[in-house]
């Protein structure tokens, strides 16, 4: 349980410290390229910066969804996504190679885009470990506490019958007895009247 906490702690801190941070940063970069390449009227750099930041809003959709899901296949989503972004950054590149400040702007971007590619790869990672101590560890472990807990109860179960049992003779023989010793008294009470 530790080390599961350990892990959800690393998880929300990478969650917050770096995937809320270096996404919107990434668009913030490639919002300020494309409206500087639009007011350049550099159609071509827009359009690159355009695609780029439609693929990095597919590929942090697909992180989303892994991580409301935990389903491996947005991962393999995801890396195609990267994969699209990386051939957008490519093409943004060729295009930027004479304005230094677009070029700068891209590059902070590229940046920030790897931080989260990298930061989901280490949250794909503890997720796979998390599942890996439930499965190895905390399932089996629950089981033999479910087992002990099984046999725990049949315990008590046949230690409240036995207790009911020997309850139930008790009153038997109290009864017993009191009807005895009513009828000593009756008679005695006869006999001395």
């Amino acid at each position: 349980f530790a080390e599961i906490a350990k892990l959800i702690a690393e998880r929300n801190q990478i969650l917050v410290g770096t995937l809320d941070v270096q996404g919107p940063l990434a668009e913030e970069k490639l919002e300020q390229l494309r409206d500087q390449a639009f007011q350049a009227k550099d159609a071509s750099t827009s359009f690159y910066a355009s695609n780029l930041q439609r693929a990095l809003l597919l590929m942090r959709l697909d992180a989303f969804k892994y991580l409301e899901e935990g389903d491996p296949q947005w991962i393999a989503q995801f890396e195609v996504r990267y994969q699209e972004v990386q051939a957008a950054v490519k093409k943004l590149d060729e295009t930027l190679k004479t304005n230094a400040t677009l070029h700068q702007l891209a590059t902070e971007a590229d940046t920030a885009i790897d931080l989260y590619h990298q930061s989901v790869l280490k949250l794909q990672t503890a997720y796979t470990r998390q599942h890996q101590l439930i499965e190895t560890q905390l399932d089996k472990l629950g089981t033999q506490v479910r087992q002990a807990s099984a046999n725990l109860s049949d315990r008590i179960a046949a230690n409240f019958a036995n207790a009911n049992q020997a309850t139930q003779v008790l009153v038997n023989w109290t009864w017993k007895y009191l009807l005895i010793m009513l009828t000593i008294a009756i008679l005695l009470g006869l006999s001395l009247g």
